[in-house]
């Protein structure tokens, strides 16, 4: 058992307990801030709300300065080659959202794979130390007592890995669905729009 692997209590093993599963859970944590990084650049939410908003029909410019406002908001660009830039860059994020949710699949999986060998590794070394009693050995001290707090930290620091991967993948799916309805219902809307005005 591990508790039997950790007795009797040496100074090598408690140093390098539970080191496997720390580096790769270290790992994962910077594979999911990447990731993060990486899905707010693609700004899906705030890419279909600025087509949302182009979409509404803009109120008709009223003077001179209205008229000159209006061309600065891009009223004055004309609409097929609105809809067609919003149509390349929202076709690209969603592109880039597929890629992505590939990525923070395969991070649930290595999570899921981890297990909670964290968990019983702290729960091993708990064990063991309560087995052995006081050490008047002052270096193997500091190394249980820094060994016991770097894997509570990395237990809490698991679920914390477990909230964001999920939060990724509601948000992708959520950036997913928002983009379905721009390239289905808003953009056909704009091209119909710009059809029947003749623009």
């Amino acid at each position: 058992t591990r508790i039997q692997q950790l007795l009797p209590c040496d100074l090598t093993v408690i140093v390098q307990w539970g080191a496997s599963a720390l580096e790769k859970q270290g790992a994962l944590v910077e594979t999911v801030a990447r990731l993060q990084r990486d899905l707010t650049a693609l700004n899906a939410i705030g890419l279909t709300a600025e087509i949302l908003e182009a979409a509404r029909p803009p109120a008709a410019p009223t003077g001179v300065l209205g008229a000159i406002k209006g061309v600065f908001k891009g009223q004055g660009q004309p609409l097929a080659a609105k809809v067609a830039g919003f149509r390349q860059r929202i076709v690209a994020v969603r592109t880039g959202l597929a890629a992505l949710q590939g990525q923070v699949e395969a991070a649930r999986t290595a999570w899921k794979d981890a297990g909670n060998r964290l968990p019983v590794q702290l729960a091993a070394l708990t064990a063991a130390v309560s087995a052995v009693g006081d050490s008047h050995d002052s270096a193997l001290s500091t190394a249980i007592d820094n060994r016991r707090r770097t894997l509570q930290l990395a237990t809490t620091q698991r679920q914390t890995l477990h909230d964001q991967i999920e939060e990724m993948r509601r948000q992708i799916v959520d950036g997913q669905d928002r983009i379905d309805q721009v390239l289905t219902v808003t953009l056909p809307a704009l091209e119909a729009a710009h059809a029947s005005s003749g623009r």
